[in-house]
């Protein structure tokens, strides 16, 4: 078993040789590729965000602007994500996947700061 091992690495080496790349820019890319999931993960969270906060931002007496900026902000970055090309995604992934993940922050926070005023509205309506 240890012999087939030994072939497989073998063959890998010379390849990376002849290539011209060596052990650290291998384990950086398949880094980069194993955080691609992660980042589809994250824009897929971020967008069912943003469609629950557009949908609570409707409901608002006419929409607060801020609460737009932060959607059309989201929307862009899961655009932008949509729109990349494999080489951009996947050496900006990292990168990629923080910046949703603080915009999916943003959108967390102005959803429940609606639900808030809301709640806060519905409760000072006096009852019939």
């Amino acid at each position: 078993m240890e012999s087939s091992w030994e072939a497989v690495l073998s063959v890998v080496a010379s390849v990376t040789q002849i290539l011209g790349v060596d052990v650290m820019a291998l384990i950086l890319l398949v880094n980069k590729l194993l955080c691609l999931s992660s980042c589809r993960a994250e824009c897929a969270k971020l967008k069912e965000r943003v469609t629950e906060l557009e949908a609570l931002n409707q409901l608002s007496a006419g929409g607060d602007p801020h609460v737009q900026s932060v959607i059309d902000d989201a929307n862009d970055a899961v655009d932008a994500y949509n729109g990349s090309s494999v080489f951009r995604v996947i050496w900006s992934s990292r990168r990629l996947e923080s910046e949703m993940v603080q915009k999916r922050r943003r959108v967390k926070l102005c959803v429940s700061g609606l639900i808030h005023a809301g709640v806060a509205a519905s409760w000072a309506t006096p009852q019939p």
